[in-house]
């Protein structure tokens, strides 16, 4: 047979050598010359009305700019707003101000760098002359008036100045697809101030693009409660006048009271304070190192995040502590309004966090896989406040809404997650001192769902129901049976999906034998072959020595398709165990490499090694779930990574010196869908659990010197 080599070998006598590639002709330069780069008048329309998604939006951006302009004060004003003949908006500050250098110079400079840092100019910086940080930098934020009306009067007094300044745009006429840019022309006055007391901008909008009715101004009123960060409303205040009649703006975080809830600061580093409370007057404090690279990180902040439970019964016993003068479905359809998650970077909001259409941190998504613990976001109201400063690989999108997708924005929302971990961890437990426990539709996770419960307390409430009307007695058993339907599948689907891979992992590590067994002969005899052939001393070196790489891997991967096959079919095995310390040490070798790569030291001390009457791969599979949870959570510590076992008569102990677990939490582990990681669905120590069960054995989380440690005991009969 001939060889590969030798065919190749024998094309190229065939062939020849490939042909010589032509040198290209000398160029001929006719002409030469530069261009210029003209964009047209009707990018303005692009970076202003295109660009911004809403009016609430727009409203929003040039808000911010009062800000940055030192204003204390900025009313939102709305004259007729139901006619939209005669509709106006006019947007009025009390901040600096524009000298006529500004006015005609940055003020009609789009993407200006005004507002950076570095930049020349009486009122430039990226810190306005009052100090604060400025909000925009890409220099199209005032554009957005476009968004709003066809034509804008802009008119401003500097502080200190007897004149005021005015100008005049028709947006109409200046989205003119024949002119250049450089050719419009802004028509523009200086004039004797009539109010010396008044300094600041002010943007009077006619001929408005959108009718506005009572939904868009609660959605304004809604927008602008959250434009504000905690704290920021006292240095900062927004009035919304309507037709005349002033109402405050004031954020709506800080107006009701929390069900649940955490707050604290994640510094650089990773280390994080939390304080948890709830509504029965509980309050707690932890210390936590949460997820941090090496590189990429999103820099430090503060946060809080409060949530409710909004079923029936929850928010019943909510509003009689508190007192609440509102309705249930008044409160449900206020929290779900204001819900989610934002973000506030130098005390203002960054869009589109925390809307209620921007699920952001896939939270829905995420309850899916655990509904029972999990929180969704129509009932989570929260945010994160951050700077530009410590967090400046956080950039913005170039529409001003959104961040830009990179690897800070990716590890931001990871912490987050796990912050909310915790919050959903200590609410679990909190809502059985509530006396609200949430029910587990499975109490032992390998037995059948019994509905007998649920039909006795749906037949309840028929009873209880006697004087509603049938048709929203029935709607209240629908949603009750959805809910726990929807619960009671989630569970199942999960063991579903785990039994699935059993079975394809059982199948797979059984048919590994015979292949691994022909790879280590085909090895040996390439060995053979090499050592009784001619090649140079050097070249059969190298390829000794990468066979015995590969004869040693192969052996390697006997060894664990032989530990695993016992597990993946327990049938085989149903002898007592000789030497429980051989099963740890069997699963134990399986996560070396992790072992190594995370630098996690592992000892096992044997001090007895009795028999127990249980198949081994019941151990096993306890000892893999145990290890993997215990790998995780040591992998949050930054050095000195530790997990030990001790064999003793009537058991054995796996403890790791990771985060301790929380307070109330030692049985609540075990439950169904119950966790604190953020990656898992609650079921690995519940597996262990009901493993151990069906031999008689038990397990339980005990605090241990090292930190925290799972303690296994073995029946000997």
């Amino acid at each position: 047979m001939t060889s590969r080599v030798e065919g190749a070998l024998r094309y190229l006598e065939v062939s020849g050598p490939p042909p010589r590639e032509r040198q290209p002709e000398p160029r001929v330069v006719i002409s030469s010359g530069g261009g210029r780069i003209r964009p047209r008048a009707r990018l303005i329309r692009t970076i202003g009305a295109e660009l911004i998604s809403s009016e609430v939006v727009a409203i929003l951006e040039l808000v911010r700019n009062s800000y940055d302009a030192d204003a204390h004060h900025v009313e939102i004003r709305f004259n007729d707003p139901h006619h939209f003949e005669t509709a106006t908006i006019e947007i009025a500050d009390d901040g600096h101000g524009m000298t006529e250098e500004v006015l005609l110079g940055p003020w009609l400079e789009p993407a200006t760098n005004y507002k950076s840092h570095g930049s020349k100019g009486p009122l430039a910086g990226d810190r306005s002359p009052g100090g604060r940080r400025r909000l925009g930098s890409k220099g199209v934020g005032r554009f957005a008036a476009q968004r709003l009306g066809h034509q804008l009067v802009v008119r401003s007094r500097a502080a200190g100045a007897s004149t005021e300044l005015e100008a005049d745009f028709d947006w109409a006429k200046l989205d003119n697809t024949d002119q250049y840019l450089d050719e419009l022309i802004v028509p523009w006055r200086k004039i004797k101030s009539s109010n010396l007391n008044w300094h600041g901008t002010s943007l009077f909008m006619s001929q408005l693009k959108d009718s506005w009715n009572e939904e868009r101004f609660d959605r304004l009123r809604v927008a602008l409660s959250r434009l504000l960060g905690p704290g920021l409303s006292e240095a900062f205040q927004i009035l919304l006048v309507i037709n005349g009649t002033p109402e405050e703006i004031k954020p709506f975080i800080d107006t009701i009271p929390a069900m649940y809830s955490i707050e604290g600061s994640v510094l650089n580093g990773g280390t994080c304070r939390i304080i948890y409370q709830d509504i029965t007057g509980a309050k707690e404090t932890w210390e936590r190192t949460v997820m941090w690279p090496t590189s990429s990180t999103c820099g430090p902040f503060s946060f809080r995040i409060s949530s409710w439970d909004l079923d029936k019964e929850a928010v019943a016993d909510f509003l009689k502590r508190t007192n609440a003068q509102t309705g249930p479905r008044d409160f449900r359809r206020a929290i779900r309004d204001h819900s989610g998650i934002s973000l506030y970077r130098d005390g203002f909001r960054i869009l589109p966090y925390g809307e209620s259409d921007n699920d952001w941190l896939r939270l829905d998504r995420r309850r899916v896989n655990n509904p029972t613990l999990r929180l969704s976001n129509n009932q989570i109201l929260g945010w994160v406040r951050l700077t530009a400063d410590s967090n400046a690989l956080l950039r913005d999108q170039t529409n001003r809404e959104g961040l830009v997708a990179n690897e800070a924005y990716t590890h931001l929302q990871q912490i987050i997650l796990e912050l909310l971990s915790y919050l959903e961890t200590r609410r679990f437990t909190a809502r059985r001192a509530l006396g609200l426990a949430i029910r587990s539709n499975m109490p032992s996770a390998i037995k059948e769902l019994d509905p007998a419960s649920d039909l006795d307390e749906l037949l309840g409430l028929l009873t209880q129901s006697r004087g509603l009307a049938s048709s929203t007695a029935a709607s209240e058993i629908k949603q009750i049976v959805e809910s726990r339907q929807a619960s009671s599948l989630a569970t199942v689907n999960h063991y579903k999906t785990l039994a699935g891979l059993g079975l394809i992992s059982a199948k797979v590590i059984s048919r590994l034998g015979h292949p691994l067994k022909q790879a280590m002969g085909e090895a040996e005899f390439l060995k053979a072959e090499v050592l009784s052939s001619e090649f140079p001393a050097h070249l059969k070196n190298d390829i000794l020595a990468a066979v015995d790489k590969l004869l040693a891997s192969v052996n390697r991967a006997q060894i664990y398709s032989e530990a695993l096959e016992s597990v993946a079919n327990p049938d085989i095995q149903r002898s007592p165990v000789s030497r429980l310390a051989r099963c740890i040490e069997v699963v134990a070798d399986l996560f070396l490499e992790e072992f190594v790569r995370y630098n996690i030291n592992f000892n096992l001390e044997v001090n007895a090694d009795p028999d127990f009457s249980i198949a081994p791969s019941i151990i096993q599979q306890v000892v893999a779930l145990i290890l993997e949870n215990a790998s995780y959570w040591v992998r949050r510590e930054k050095t000195n990574r530790k997990i030990a076992a001790y064999i003793y008569t009537g058991g054995f102990l796996i403890e790791n010196n990771g985060p301790s677990v929380p307070k109330g939490s030692y049985e609540r582990i075990f439950e169904p869908l119950f966790t604190t990681r953020t990656d898992a669905a609650g079921l690995g120590l519940t597996l262990a659990r009901d493993l151990l069960n069906t031999a008689k054995g038990t397990i339980r989380c005990v605090k241990t010197q090292m930190g925290t440690g799972f303690e296994v005991r073995l029946s000997k009969s």
